[in-house]
């Protein structure tokens, strides 16, 4: 692949999936996610690989170990490796949100 040009923004607000990949390469994966009003999802347990995650609607808290983070449109939340998190959606309608990180070693299924 030459490379890619994709509005992630757009994309994630388009999204009704659970979780959609947008791109794996060799050494890089953009996934996208909607979490519906109420939902909680445990992300895999993140042992070396530094993510980041992108909010485009709603309200949530990010757990990663004790600390709690709140979230809504526009934030950013860096998970470091060796952190098992979790996304709970608050709010009163779906959460969406893109993750990036490296390595896409993780076979994840859609």
């Amino acid at each position: 692949m030459g490379g890619l040009a994709i509005d992630i923004a757009r994309q994630t607000l388009e999204n009704n999936n659970f979780r959609k990949i947008l791109f794996k390469g060799q050494n890089l994966r953009i996934e996208i996610m909607t979490l519906e009003k109420g939902q909680e999802v445990c992300l895999e347990a993140n042992s070396i690989f530094d993510k980041f995650l992108r909010f485009e609607l709603g309200e949530g808290i990010v757990k990663i170990g004790a600390i709690e983070i709140y979230v809504e449109e526009g934030s950013g939340v860096l998970i470091p490796k060796n952190n098992s998190y979790i996304v709970n959606n608050i709010g009163n309608m779906a959460l969406k949100f893109s993750k990036i990180y490296t390595r896409p070693d993780l076979n994840v299924v859609n």
